[in-house]
């Protein structure tokens, strides 16, 4: 989704720190290509921050500076594994309107992303949805003081007056996210697939799902999931500030997002990628060495969360890249070669096996840079509240 999330600056204008998440280089990413026949295949990768790696290092530069992108995410993963011509345009922030539309940043925009596809495009994959919905914003105005409460809120004039996001988003009986993504966001992905299909009527299109974020009930701790971004003046690394309340309302509006993808992706005809349901036990709730998504991160001074909060990490992203390996495959089945005569030699031993255990080789994070807290107290709200550019916690 978006990178806002991890760009949001303080109302005193400070210009934000990027504190990039140094993490190992996946065994994928330098693996040589599997012998099957996706080999020389023309792969467009697109969509927003949980397609482009955000968070990861290096970065590639692609398709300008302001996305993000970085070398080891799935779409570079993949690529490498299969030997794939990879075009990959996705930008962290991007809306589902980007993929016909430019891009906005303050050096260079990028160009509307439907413009890497052809003709000639076999593979696209893409995620786009969540920053339709907001969803940055909205995990920005649910941190809060304490597992009960209060939140930032939306109002930077008078923050931290609401006890959870649910009674900021849900009045009178109606959600207004629940509405905006009947009314904005659905539109909006309906209308991104259709152009994907339009530029590239050859292709096998690939429409990734999102990972949880939050957990479900079977998923979530009996002492719940709160821990708090600040100790003593210090950032917390991989916090999970978010209430008892907004925990399962917020993850009730990721099944909605999820399912609207989904249902969306069958209407273009393309082919849905689920990742939700196989990650709600690896959520940014979960222990470090369970997560796929990684939790918030303040920066030393307090003017941003870290690049990578709230979106998939070092092992999250090669998840991902193993739930699609075998749908490429399926796509592009390999030649069946030729019977042996008796006097040939035993054929080869398929390289099935070897591709689906370098395809999801775990990875260990390296860790994230940390520095002194110099605010608190209601400096959380100023931190989380203004972003500029940037997939949502949303994603």
């Amino acid at each position: 989704m978006t990178r806002r999330f991890g760009m949001m600056t303080m109302a005193a204008g400070s210009a934000a720190l990027a504190v990039a998440a140094l993490v190992a280089i996946p065994a994928t990413a330098n693996a040589a290509p599997q012998d099957t026949s996706l080999a020389g295949l023309q792969y467009v990768a697109m969509g927003d921050s949980y397609s482009a790696g955000y968070g990861l290092t290096p970065l590639t530069g692609e398709p300008v500076p302001g996305c993000a992108q970085a070398a080891v995410d799935y779409p570079h993963q993949l690529a490498a594994t299969y030997g794939l011509e990879l075009t990959d345009v996705s930008c962290a922030g991007a809306w589902a309107a980007n993929m016909t539309t430019p891009q906005d940043f303050p050096d260079e925009d990028a160009p509307p992303q439907v413009g890497a596809l052809s003709d000639d495009t076999d593979i696209v994959t893409v995620t786009l949805g969540g920053n339709d919905l907001g969803f940055s914003s909205v995990a920005a105005s649910c941190i809060a003081l304490s597992a009960n409460g209060p939140v930032a809120g939306t109002n930077p004039n008078d923050p931290f007056q609401s006890p959870n996001c649910e009674s900021i988003y849900v009045q009178g009986g109606v959600d207004s996210l629940a509405q905006r993504l009947t009314d904005v966001v659905i539109p909006n992905i309906a209308n991104g697939l259709a152009a994907i299909k339009a530029k590239a009527p050859n292709a096998k299109v690939f429409v990734v799902g999102y990972p949880a974020i939050t957990p479900d009930a079977a998923n979530t701790p009996p002492a719940g999931c709160y821990t708090s971004p600040i100790d003593n003046l210090q950032p917390v690394p991989d916090s999970f500030p978010f209430t008892d309340t907004d925990v399962p309302y917020l993850h009730q509006l990721e099944e909605k997002l999820d399912v609207a993808v989904q249902e969306q992706a069958g209407i273009a005809g393309f082919t849905y990628v689920p990742t939700f349901e196989a990650t709600l036990a690896h959520s940014a709730c979960a222990s470090a060495d369970e997560q796929y998504v990684q939790g918030v991160t303040l920066a030393s001074d307090l003017s941003s969360a870290v690049p990578g909060s709230l979106h998939p990490n070092a092992t999250g992203v090669p998840f991902i890249a193993s739930q699609l390996a075998p749908l490429f495959e399926a796509a592009f089945p390999a030649p069946v070669p030729p019977s042996p005569s008796p006097s040939a030699s035993p054929a080869p031993t398929s390289s099935a096996a070897t591709l689906a255990n370098t395809g999801s080789d775990p990875i260990l994070p390296l860790g994230l840079a940390a520095g002194a807290l110099l605010l608190g107290g209601l400096a959380v709200a100023s931190a989380f509240r203004r972003s500029r550019t940037g997939t949502g916690a949303s994603r």
